[in-house]
């Protein structure tokens, strides 16, 4: 068949999940053709579930982060019980000071007490007559700050990159570091020093271009 159409209908009474359709013409290759490649088409298709479930929200320790679902603000803090139409929802957090942003969240269905680890980039289900248990956890950042004396207007740099002129105070994810200063005109440039920033701790470092130091304090 020459540039033509043809459509293929079928029925059957899936679960809710994803599934991928294969269509193959010509498996055999029977018909002669000019390309002998193309005869096959593939796509993934996700089957919704039906009905109404709950979407519980907790956030760990409890932080006054806003909670989208599907880019609609729902609430703050957590969600209690939200009632929802089954089926794929995204979730996400707006950043809170001092705190790590989750990229991950255990999620458990109830009643069935079924838990797994999902990234936030992927969805999240909500099942009929089920309760669908988000935990969301905001780790403690760390702090760096970064001074110079005395006060000179050069780039401060962490592992390689340019942060900020003067000096930085900066909430931080946890970590080994290498801070490096710019040279100025007339005085002592301060050596590179790596540093390690822990969860919930201010590490402080002084670069002295006056004697040419960079001193942990």
């Amino acid at each position: 068949y020459f540039n033509e159409t043809k459509y293929v209908e079928f029925h059957w009474t899936p679960q809710a999940g994803t599934y991928e359709i294969r269509i193959v013409v010509d498996p055999e290759n029977a018909v002669n053709e000019s390309d002998e490649t193309n005869n096959e088409y593939a796509l993934s298709i996700f089957v919704n579930p039906v009905g109404i479930g709950r979407l519980r929200v907790e956030t760990i320790p409890p932080v006054p982060t806003r909670i989208f679902v599907n880019d609609v603000v729902r609430n703050s803090w957590g969600l209690d019980w939200l009632k929802m139409p089954a089926g794929e929802y995204r979730i996400r957090f707006s950043d809170v000071p001092y705190h790590e942003t989750p990229k991950f969240v255990v999620v458990t269905i109830w009643p069935d007490n079924v838990t797994q680890i999902i990234p936030l980039s992927e969805p999240i289900l909500i099942y009929a007559d089920k309760t669908t248990e988000v935990k969301a956890y905001f780790e403690r950042l760390g702090s760096l700050r970064v001074e110079t004396s005395p006060p000179v207007p050069v780039t401060i740099y962490i592992d390689g990159e340019p942060r900020n002129e003067w000096g930085l105070w900066v909430d931080i994810e946890p970590g080994n570091y290498t801070i490096s200063f710019e040279p100025y005109p007339g005085y002592q440039t301060p050596p590179p020093i790596t540093v390690e920033v822990k969860r919930g701790e201010l590490v402080h470092v002084i670069g002295n271009y006056t004697n040419g130091q960079s001193t942990l304090v």
